[in-house]
């Protein structure tokens, strides 16, 4: 009897507590946008005959029960916690940390997307250039190359990507940074490289492609805690970072100018109201912008370029304004390399595709 009498309580208990989660489920405000892992979250799903017939209601309805959970951070960072130090799992969600860095794993090798990626650089450089163009291209190894490879973690074939962008790139010149670069250059929590650091590079690029720098930088630091991509993603508690960035006269003297719905307005090379915000790698060029363009009135030549690139272009991109008298930054990501004709008109610019192997691998945001 008295089993029994456990055995209803424990029914009862049970029953309370799963209807009390899908209570507070149901009162819980739906959530557009995660701040901490910087995305949209999952909406409900239409319910559709044809959704049902082809299982993807049931499916887009779990991920929208995951992402509209009661007290999701609280039970995201439950789940971190006793992934690392209970189940001492070496990765949670593809993110893991090494000596105070923190990345997310990188795998498989994906030619597919290596495929879309060049066929899309072929066919800006044949239709909006000719042999007038020099033109070059530079892959930016992610922060893998530097610590999976040496911690045991999967990464991507790099030396695979790299061969087989030189065997398709055929018109181009590449200028190869992997080996001036070391894990250190990389912000501890996030994807990006720290621009303090890359002096180095943009020297490599000025030697490659015939542009001069001669006005030192000077290396100042913003007033603002940062905590990268990864550590909303992560749901565990990392240290904050700092944001040092590069300047000199000629940097604080160029005029910058994005496109917008309404035409090109100006506004300066860094942004110091993004650094305070979401994202503050945003600081550099704003963040996401479809076309900049860099004018330097003081520069010696009438050398322009070109410079295709993505988010890691944002803090590079800067720093070779001494050497062009104007650069336009284009990322089709955000505008359709179809209506670049409309902007860009071939005036003999050196050309320059800047990509991350992140990108490199995950091309499909191209177009």
């Amino acid at each position: 009897m008295k089993e029994k009498t456990k055995n209803i309580y424990t029914v009862i208990l049970c029953s309370l507590v799963f209807f009390s989660i899908v209570i507070a489920n149901f009162l819980t405000p739906y959530k557009e946008y995660s701040d901490a892992e910087r995305r949209y979250l999952s909406k409900m799903p239409k319910l559709t005959i044809e959704n049902i017939l082809n299982n993807s209601w049931t499916s887009d309805f779990e991920k929208y029960t995951q992402d509209q959970f009661f007290q999701r951070e609280f039970f995201r960072k439950i789940k971190a916690y006793s992934s690392y130090n209970i189940f001492h799992n070496l990765d949670n969600n593809g993110l893991y940390h090494v000596n105070g860095f923190l990345s997310k794993i990188e795998y498989p090798s994906n030619e597919y997307m290596w495929q879309h990626a060049t066929d899309l650089f072929n066919k800006i450089s044949s239709e909006l250039f000719d042999e007038t163009n020099k033109i070059y291209y530079s892959i930016i190894p992610d922060k893998n190359y530097y610590l999976a490879r040496n911690s045991g973690y999967l990464y991507l074939d790099y030396s695979k990507c790299f061969n087989f962008l030189r065997e398709h790139l055929l018109t181009m010149q590449e200028i190869e940074i992997a080996d001036l670069l070391k894990l250190e250059d990389f912000y501890y929590t996030d994807t990006h490289w720290k621009q303090q650091n890359l002096e180095k590079i943009i020297l490599k690029f000025a030697e490659s492609m015939n542009f001069k720098i001669s006005t030192s930088f000077v290396e100042k630091s913003l007033d603002v805690d940062f905590y990268g991509v990864y550590v909303g993603q992560s749901a565990l508690n990392f240290p904050a970072e700092k944001i040092n960035y590069l300047t000199n006269k000629v940097i604080e003297n160029a005029k910058v100018s994005y496109l917008t719905d309404n035409g090109y307005i100006q506004k300066e090379m860094y942004d110091f109201n993004k650094a305070y915000g979401k994202d503050g790698y945003q600081f550099f060029l704003s963040g996401n912008q479809a076309i900049i363009t860099i004018e330097n009135e003081t520069c010696e030549t009438n050398k322009e370029l070109i410079i295709f690139r993505d988010s890691f272009g944002s803090s590079l991109s800067a720093l070779f304004t001494e050497g062009y008298k104007k650069i336009t930054i284009v990322d089709v990501r955000y505008i359709n390399s179809t209506a670049l004709k409309d902007y860009i008109s071939n005036t003999g610019q050196d050309v320059l595709f800047l990509y991350s192997t992140l990108l490199i691998n995950n091309s499909l945001s191209l177009k």
